[in-house]
């Protein structure tokens, strides 16, 4: 379904990720912005009520001067319950309130009892100085508040009011209240709100969609990969995912996939020629095994060729047990199924118990074995498992070297690792055989007629590779095979 789809998801996190975004942005904007505007609208009307309050001290100090009649100032009169600084007062507001930077704001002087002195003109009606309003007053704090000035047949217009008291040794002569509009600062933030929430969701749509697009764009390869992947079939394992030019997780995923078909198309080619090289292996006993039943069974035979018959019989029957013995060996050895009996032991000792073994088969051809190592060379790891590599090793050193010839078998030991190096002087291998050896039932053409089942070399890597170690080989035609064992320090884990 596309509500399951990769894309479909992906798109639909990130248009929510981008309106919770967008939505916070937005909200910050407007919270910014009102509050600047708030700020300006405050700021201009205490500069006007300032400017209010100087003005009127002006016009009171220009008449006391005038009474006085001395052109230095004389000392001017309480302004506290004093008739001529009323009538100064409401002369102010009349001639000034037609000045052009007074136009728009609302001014209105009050006594310190709250009375109303003077007003600018088309003032609407505004309630008197409340009871909060005149106390704060009267402790000379200041204040803004918010109001909404009934209107005769109109809408109540909503204002904006600064309160500002005015001291005269430390009493409150008048107050002072400016008021401003707020229709047109509601009007720009409904605008502003209007204009944000028309955006947000166009903002959301085409980002969007453009999401989407970018998103099938950049899962294309996937498409690709999908559709390379459905024509992989087990005859058609040696194709590939494409790879995309680009360096990034896509192209590692399709490398990675790669790495597992190629691996999967080895191992199943492994399992083709391991059941071809069963089959040729037992094809030959069985067949054997066949030929002499029927020929037996032809006529009546006499009790020594009924014997020799049952001889032989038997002996192809062992050689079958003796492949399936060694296939289920390898099978455990590589499925992990056997467990490793772990012990410190001396390599050198085992080494030289196993030639002891095996120098009768050396001097049956006139081989000489050759052992250099430390005195004393201690390991951890299975004697009996290791037991048996070196007898693999050396068995198939003997068998094919040359009469006469020399198997060397090296211990080295450093602070890392402990190596066995085993060389002979026997046929050699070509190149191109060499990285086959260790596969199962492969053996050399020109060894096919020497005995064995070409399993032992596969045993011999599965217990070398349990043992957290590495078995590497060298060779040249005519000039023998060399086999480098390496093992860790620490031994297996």
């Amino acid at each position: 379904m596309v509500v399951q789809s990769i894309r479909f998801r992906i798109t639909l996190l990130y248009t929510i990720i981008l309106t919770l975004t967008l939505l916070g942005f937005s909200l910050v904007v407007y919270q910014n912005f009102s509050r600047s505007l708030r700020g300006n609208l405050d700021g201009l009307l205490k500069s006007k009520a300032q400017g209010v309050a100087d003005s009127i001290e002006a016009y009171w100090e220009a008449e006391a001067l005038d009474e006085s009649g001395n052109a230095v100032k004389a000392a001017s009169p309480s302004k506290v319950g004093n008739i001529n600084f009323l009538k100064i007062a409401r002369r102010w507001i009349e001639e000034e309130s037609d000045d052009p930077a007074l136009i728009g704001v609302i001014v209105q002087v009050f006594r310190a009892d709250g009375g109303l002195i003077a007003a600018s003109k088309d003032v609407p009606q505004v309630a008197a100085l409340s009871r909060a309003e005149l106390q704060a007053a009267g402790l000379g704090r200041r204040r803004f508040y918010n109001l909404e000035a009934s209107r005769t047949g109109t809408e109540p217009l909503p204002l904006r009011l600064f309160l500002m008291p005015v001291l005269e040794r430390d009493r409150v002569t008048y107050i002072v209240q400016v008021g401003g509009s707020l229709s047109p600062l509601r009007t720009t933030l409904n605008q502003l709100k209007a204009l944000l929430f028309l955006v947000l969701p166009l903002t959301v749509i085409l980002t969007g969609l453009a999401g989407l697009l970018l998103v099938r764009m950049t899962l294309k390869p996937v498409d690709k990969m999908v559709g390379a992947l459905h024509e992989i079939e087990s005859d058609r394992l040696g194709l590939r995912l494409p790879l995309p030019r680009t360096d990034d997780e896509i192209r590692r995923l399709a490398e990675t996939f790669n790495d597992l078909l190629a691996r999967l198309e080895k191992d199943f080619l492994s399992q083709q020629q391991f059941s071809q090289d069963l089959s040729h292996e037992l094809r030959t006993p069985l067949t054997i095994l066949k030929g002499d039943l029927e020929v037996t069974l032809k006529k009546l035979r006499s009790p020594q060729e009924y014997e020799a018959v049952l001889k032989s019989s038997l002996e192809e029957i062992n050689t079958i047990n003796g492949i399936l013995d060694q296939l289920l060996m390898l099978a455990r050895w590589e499925n992990r199924e056997i467990p490793l009996r772990l012990s410190v032991f001396d390599l050198r000792s085992l080494t030289e118990q196993v030639l002891s073994h095996i120098r009768v088969l050396a001097e049956r051809k006139q081989i000489r074995l050759s052992l250099q190592a430390p005195a004393v060379l201690p390991f951890s790891g299975d004697d009996a498992q290791l037991r048996t590599v070196l007898v693999n090793l050396l068995d198939n050193g003997i068998k094919y070297s040359a009469s006469g010839g020399t198997i060397d078998i090296r211990l080295m030991d450093d602070d890392e690792a402990v190596g066995v190096v085993i060389s002979d002087q026997g046929l050699g291998i070509t190149e191109e055989k060499l990285p086959h050896i260790f596969d199962r039932f492969y053996r050399v053409e020109d060894s096919r007629t020497s005995s064995g089942f070409g399993l032992g070399l596969s045993i011999v890597k599965s217990i070398v590779e349990a043992h957290r170690g590495m078995i590497e080989v060298e060779s040249r035609p005519g000039q023998g095979t060399v086999f480098r064992l390496t093992f860790p320090r620490s031994g297996p884990r």
